[in-house]
């Protein structure tokens, strides 16, 4: 399959993690997914909520709904929740590249749009130029990202907790993600409200090939935010449409296992069992 290298350029990261829903013969769910009851039943038969009703719920498994509630178990974070799970993107060059980027991180991780936002360089830079506002096709393309990633605000990140993942996509160099070093970036992250996050994915290009998510650790845990990880890939992130994640070195060929990404333990003692994340 063919693919393009972006050689400054994130990618994001993306897995299927849904179940198919198992069937049950002759059993259906209620519109409010709470009761069960037999398809053959009418209105005046619905099963009421006893303890042959939990059992009924046990064997008819469901998908979880994408956003607020219980239904996650043990995995009860970033992994199986995408109400855990938030987009970051800093710096306003490549519009389009980015916009893709979130749009494919939205649909597919279906995360809520609440939880995708920029730091409001694209703001700020479109409102020093006059081209875009007098240009209706630059003016619509740029409105559309300001309205998919709106500026992220000062109690943006307040509430995430060490369940949360943030992904941070910009163009980036071993200096680190556009033109943040490790401290400006925690002391945004810190204007925003954070305060405890159980992962940080740099999702830049060569990021992780010195010691910039080491820095950054540092540069958190001087400010009082707890992190539980911050990983970053060691080469160029290329996008292919069989692979998001896909990191290789100058000649185009794949790293594979531990090249691909640095994962820099934080402060905080927090285990996300089945990733690199343990």
């Amino acid at each position: 399959m063919e693919s393009t290298r972006t050689n400054i350029g994130p990618r994001v990261a993306f897995t299927q993690t849904h179940q198919d829903m198992q069937v049950v013969p002759n059993i259906r769910r209620t519109p409010e997914g709470d009761s069960p009851r037999s398809s053959t039943s009418d209105e005046t038969n619905k099963v009421s909520p006893t303890a042959d009703d939990a059992s009924l719920r046990d064997i008819i498994p469901t998908r979880p709904a994408p956003h607020g509630n219980d239904r996650y178990g043990a995995q009860n974070d970033w992994r199986r929740n995408p109400d855990h799970r938030h987009l970051l993107r800093l710096g306003a060059t490549d519009s389009d590249t980015f916009r893709g980027i979130a749009l494919r991180y939205r649909d597919e991780y279906q995360v809520p749009a609440r939880n995708i936002h920029s730091d409001g360089a694209q703001e700020v830079d479109y409102n020093k130029r006059d081209d875009w506002r007098t240009n209706p096709v630059e003016r619509a393309a740029v409105e559309g990202m300001m309205k998919l990633m709106p500026t992220a605000k000062a109690d943006t990140y307040a509430h995430l907790t060490s369940k949360d993942r943030l992904d941070i996509t910009a163009h980036g160099s071993k200096q680190g993600p556009t033109s943040y070093s490790a401290d400006r970036l925690a002391e945004k992250l810190a204007a925003l409200g954070l305060r405890e996050i159980g992962i940080i994915k740099l999702q830049s290009c060569h990021v992780g090939a010195a010691d910039y998510p080491k820095k950054l650790c540092g540069a958190l845990t001087a400010r009082g935010i707890k992190v539980g990880y911050i990983s970053a890939p060691k080469a160029y992130l290329m996008g292919a449409a069989s692979n998001h994640r896909l990191v290789v070195n100058g000649a185009l060929i794949p790293r594979i296992g531990d090249s691909r990404f640095k994962v820099v333990k934080g402060n905080l003692n927090v285990r996300f069992a089945g990733t690199r994340y343990t």
